[in-house]
This record gives structure tokens, sequence and C-alpha cells, in this order.
């Protein structure tokens, strides 16, 4: 099946409320993400990505996510997330615990994640955004060392057609 540019282009165009980290999924609410990616150059090969949230109690949110490259490389991982302190308000602050597996040229292992997330949400012109700062531990059994993740990402939650988001994120691990 071949995908026409329009269509993609009209997919990435069309507004969804992409609250994440801090920001608790309300009860019974679904999100799912979807990113593949095709390298050109000295990484040649291709990448899949699939989040998927779930708002299964008003202090609870499960899910799932999993990363391949090109099929040799990659991770599955289910979570828990839950808000620490009071989930209202402007401010907001979860934890999140994942268990899984990661694999390398057919070798798999498990692994886990320990991750916290700060949000805060403003006005923004017309409308209002949030910031979100998510810092995760992960260990993945097998390996040398520790992951560890910071991220930051800013969006807009309201107010106009397009609501842009920003993402940067920084990884470390030994070697």
């Amino acid at each position: 099946m071949r995908f026409k540019p329009a269509l993609l282009i009209l997919a990435l165009l069309t507004p969804v409320p992409a609250h994440a980290g801090a920001w608790m999924r309300e009860e019974g609410e679904t999100f799912l993400a979807v990113t593949s990616t095709l390298r050109h150059g000295a990484s040649k090969g291709w990448e899949a990505d699939i989040y998927l949230d779930h708002g299964l109690r008003p202090r609870l949110s499960v899910g799932f996510t999993a990363f391949t490259r090109s099929g040799r490389e990659g991770h599955a991982l289910a979570f828990l997330r839950f808000p620490l302190g009071t989930p209202g308000g402007t401010t907001r602050l979860s934890a999140d615990l994942g268990l899984g597996a990661h694999f390398q040229r057919g070798d798999v292992r498990p692994m886990y994640r320990l991750g916290l997330a700060w949000g805060r949400a403003f006005d923004w012109g017309r409308g209002h955004g949030w910031l979100n700062v998510e810092g995760a531990y992960e260990r993945r059994l097998g390996q040398p060392a520790p992951q560890l993740k910071l991220e930051a990402t800013l969006g807009r939650s309201s107010g106009a057609r397009l609501r842009p988001m920003f993402k940067l994120g920084a990884a470390h691990s030994r070697g």
C-alpha cells in the first residue's frame, strides 16, 4: 500500500492534544503515536517507534512503548504512570515505572525504567501552552552501564489550528 504525500501531510497537520509526561491521561482516554523514520547516509536504515498511553484510573495511567532500528535492535516496555502530589493545577509532577525487554542482533534481555516528569501549564498568546521536563534512568541488563535520558518538550494545547510542539532530548551511557 502506498501513502500519498497529501494524506501524510494532512495527518501531520491535524491538531490533537498530546500532553505527556507529568500530565495524566483522563480515565478511559487513550493516546497513540506512531513514528517512522527512513535514514540515509552513514546511519542508513529505518526506525519505527510506537507510544500508547491509557488512563486506567484517575491516578494511574498504563502505557506501552516500542522502538526498533532496522529490526536489528530495539526495545518494548510496558509502564505505569502516577501523579506525585495533587494532580490538578498548573504545575504537575509524576513518576513512571517500566518493565520490558531490549534486543540487539537476536540477543533479548530484560530492562527496566524509572522516570520522573515535571510539567507546567501557561498562557501562550490567545491559547494555552505547556512545558514538560522528563528524566529517566534505564537499565538494560547485559549492557555495562545504565542509560540516563533527559527530554524537554514545549507545546501549545489550544487556541490555534496549528499547535506546534518542540522537543529536545539527550541520552548518556558509558562508552
